[in-house]
Order: structure tokens, then sequence, then C-alpha cells
């Protein structure tokens, strides 16, 4: 390589090396940030706070007042309007809760018991309101006039229903039976409307009757038949009514009750204790009596023939006995009624509902003319709901011919009902019957 070349390298070198140099010698340049002028940051000025408006200091009494002047209308839209029923018992409830103490509590609790029978009341869970109502309007008074009524206590109570002085727990000393309504005149609470006031050690407390009616309807205020022995056993017992109405029916539901060891005893099975047209009690005399249930009426959902069904007691409870009816059976052949359209299935649940009123009244070969039809049925009548009655009518069937003696026929019955609807609950029931056969 030319001496001239190596030369040229060498320069090229000490000029890089000196480049170097210079660039590790010289200052760093500080940053913008490192060298900018501090910023004072400037708090700004507020208005001085001024102080929370204090409210206006209710007066209670004038309160009462505006509550007890409005006059609320029973059906309103505008829920929050003073003059709607629902937010006007609201309201009320509020200042209660408030004002224990008010004057004018009596006055109030009133007003709110009259709504509470309406439709809008009974959008208000209002059971504990009903308790606490009795607890001060009955158990209180009772209590503090040592288990005695006080002077004008019934007829003050009137408004609301009756009251019964008797002796339930048989321990000599008074009790009191309380019958009430809420509002004009119905019960809110499912299982409201009657109420026992009894001695309890020291004090007095109040039990509620079982008065549960398998209703979306409000049930009326209790009707109490009877406070006597009515099973012979020596004891008082309760016998009252439950009624309950829909858009085109009334249905009566009796409760006989017996207190025994602390807790009350039904005397009535829930599964016949409903009938169309009232209860009715005949005094047999010695502690025993008969109740009588009326079936039948002018509604499309009532059976068409009226009868009645005869109930007295045996080993204590009531079962029914006999049937008795102001219309011959023969009548079913033609129901008043042929432009229903389920007329066809009205006489198929009118027979099988004759035909258990027969056989109660041991009337077995009559029973038999009213399932037979049903039972031996070829077909479904074509209405709107198709109601296949034939299975049960064919369980029915057998059970009629089974107590009428023909083991034969009784077995029949059932194999032909296991074999036609052999999926039922009815063929099921069968199944199990026939061994025993």
């Amino acid at each position: 390589m030319p001496r001239r070349f190596h030369g040229f390298l060498r320069s090229l070198l000490l000029i890089v090396l000196l480049a170097a140099a210079s660039c590790a010698a010289a200052p760093v340049p500080a940053t913008p940030a490192a060298s900018a002028t501090p910023v004072h940051t400037v708090t700004p000025t507020l208005p001085p706070p001024t102080a929370a408006p204090s409210p206006t200091p209710v007066d209670p009494a004038a309160l009462a007042e505006e509550l007890l002047r409005a006059n609320p209308d029973r059906r309103c839209g505008d829920e929050r309007s003073l003059y709607c029923s629902l937010p006007y018992s609201v309201r009320i409830f509020e200042y209660l809760h408030q004002y224990p103490q008010s004057p004018r509590r009596t006055e109030l609790t009133e007003r709110v018991i009259d709504l509470m029978g309406t439709e809008e009341g009974g959008r208000l869970p209002l059971d504990w309101f009903v308790d606490r109502w009795l607890d001060e309007a009955l158990r209180q008074p009772i209590a503090a006039a040592g288990g005695q009524l006080p002077p004008g206590f019934a007829e003050g109570w009137q408004p609301h229903g009756t009251i019964q002085v008797t002796d339930l727990d048989a321990d000599t000393v008074p009790d009191y039976l309380v019958a009430f309504h809420i509002g004009p005149p119905q019960v809110v609470e499912r299982e409201g409307g009657l109420r026992w006031v009894h001695r309890v050690a020291n004090t007095y407390q109040i039990e509620r009757l079982p008065t549960l009616v398998d209703s979306r309807s409000a049930p009326l205020e209790p009707e109490i038949l009877a406070v006597q022995d009515v099973n012979g056993d020596g004891r008082a017992d309760v016998v009252y009514q439950m009624t309950i109405c829909g858009a085109s029916q009334c249905f009566e539901h009796l409760h006989v009750f017996s207190w025994r060891a602390g807790a009350w005893w039904d005397l009535l099975p829930a599964a016949v204790n409903t009938v169309h047209r009232g209860w009715t009690l005949q005094d047999l005399g010695g502690g025993v009596a008969e109740l009588i249930g009326s079936q039948g009426g002018s509604s499309m959902f009532e059976p068409f023939i009226s009868y009645a069904v005869y109930f007295a007691p045996i080993n204590g409870e009531f079962a029914p006995v006999r049937v008795s009816s102001s219309l011959s059976p023969a009548q079913a052949d033609d129901p008043p009624r042929q432009g229903v359209p389920y007329a066809e299935i009205e006489t198929d649940t009118l027979f099988l509902q004759w035909s258990q009123r027969l056989t109660y009244a041991r009337r077995l070969s009559e029973a038999l003319e009213f399932i037979a039809p049903v039972a031996n049925r070829a077909t479904v009548p074509e209405t709107r709901e198709k109601i296949d009655y034939r299975p049960y009518a064919r369980l029915r069937l057998g059970m009629a011919q089974l107590l009428l003696g023909d083991v034969a026929a009784a077995r029949q019955a059932w194999q032909q009902l296991e074999r036609q609807f052999p999926d039922t609950a009815h063929a099921e029931v069968a199944r199990q019957l026939l061994p025993l056969a």
C-alpha cells in the first residue's frame, strides 16, 4: 500500500479521536423543565359559605288538623296527592309513628281504619297496624279494668263489630270473643276478623282464631253462629262462618273450633266446610247440635239442584250423615239454562255432585244412576275448557258398586279405568284398590 495512503488514514483517525474528546468535555445543557421559572399557583377566592336553610318547625297539632280535614278520594290515580286514599293513609302512618303521644291519635287511627277496606287501602301490608290497634283499643282497656269490660265499651265497639263474653278456656274467668271488620265492612288482613282476649298468668293477651281462607278476595266480617258445646264434650265451642264474594257468587266457609291444651282444634274438616247458600245450626239438646250446609242457587258456577247436607258429631268431630233436597233428582235431566256454553260440563258436574250427596245418604242405587252417564260418556264435550270427568266418575262408579256389595262390577269399573286412562291419578288409585277388592 503506498506510503501516502497510510498517512491519510492516520490523519483521519486523529480527527475522529479529537472530535470524541471534545464531546466528552462539553457540559450537558440543562433541560427546559429544570431551568424554567417556578409557577406560583393562585388559590381562587370563593364566596363565604352561607348557612343551610333551617326547616320550618312543624306544628303537630296543625298537621293533625290538616290530616283530619282532608277528604281523600277512595279511588284516585295520583298517588302523590294528599287527597288520594293511599298516600293519605301513608301520611297518617308517618304522623302516628313520629308523634305517638298526639292527642288526636285515636281520631287519626279511626280515619285509617275506615280507609283500609277500600281497594286502595288493600294495597298496604296492614296486619301490623291492625295488631297494634287491637292491642291499644281492645286488650289494654280490658287489662286496665281488671279483666272486665269498661262501662260503655261494648256499645263503643259496635261500629267495628261485635264482642261476646265467654269462658272458652274453662278457667271461670271471663274472656271475650271479638269479631271486627276494617272499613265498611271488609277485613283487609288475610287471617283476620276474629280475636279472643283471655287471661294468661297475671295479664291478658289476644289470640287469633284461624280464619285463613284460600281466596284473593277479602273476607267479610266473621259471623258467629254459636258459642256453646256442639259436640257433647262439655266444653264451649265457637261456630262461625266466613263469607267470600267474587264477581258472581259468594261462598260460606264454616269453622267449628274448640280450645284444648293451649291450641285451637278444628272439628269440621276443611274439605267439606264450604257451601253456596250458607250454614245454619240446629240445637239437638244435651250439648249436641247438627250443622246444616245449603247448596244450590242461580249462579252458573253453582249446582243446579238445591239441597242440604247434615253434619253431626261422630267421636267429637263433625261428619256428613244425611242429605235432603227441595227438588227431585229427575229434574237434573233438564237443566234450566240451556244457553250456557258450559251446559254439558255443568251437567257432568251436577251429576257427580248429586251422586256424592246420595252416597252420603246411602242411597247408592240412585247414586249409580247419576255416575254412570258421566263414566260411560264416549267423548269429552266440545267446549272451550274440555274438562274430562270420566276418570273420576269411573273411580266413583267402582266405589259405589263396592258399597253395594257387587265386587265383580267394582273390579270391572276400575280395570276399565286403568286401561282407558292409564296415566291419570285416578288410575293409580284404582291400581291400589284392585288387590284389596
